[in-house]
C-alpha cells in the first residue's frame, strides 16, 4: 500500500492518499456526501476548496 501524504486544505494538515481519494469521491458524488467526515466539511466552501486542490482526482 502506498502511504503518501498529501496536504489537505480542508483540514490544513497532511492526510493519507487513500483519505484524499475517498474525500474526492464524496465531493464528486461517487460516494454519499454524508460519508465525508465532519472535519472535512467545516469550511463553508469545502466542495470548491477540494475541487481546486492540486491533489483532487477527477
Amino acid at each position: 500500500m502506498n502511504d503518501d501524504l498529501y496536504f489537505c486544505p480542508l483540514v490544513e494538515m497532511n492526510i493519507h492518499n487513500y483519505e484524499c481519494i475517498e474525500n474526492c469521491d464524496c465531493i464528486d458524488g461517487y460516494i454519499k456526501i454524508l460519508s465525508l467526515p465532519d472535519e472535512y466539511k467545516r469550511k463553508a466552501e469545502f466542495k470548491e476548496i477540494c475541487k481546486k486542490c492540486k491533489y483532487h482526482i477527477d
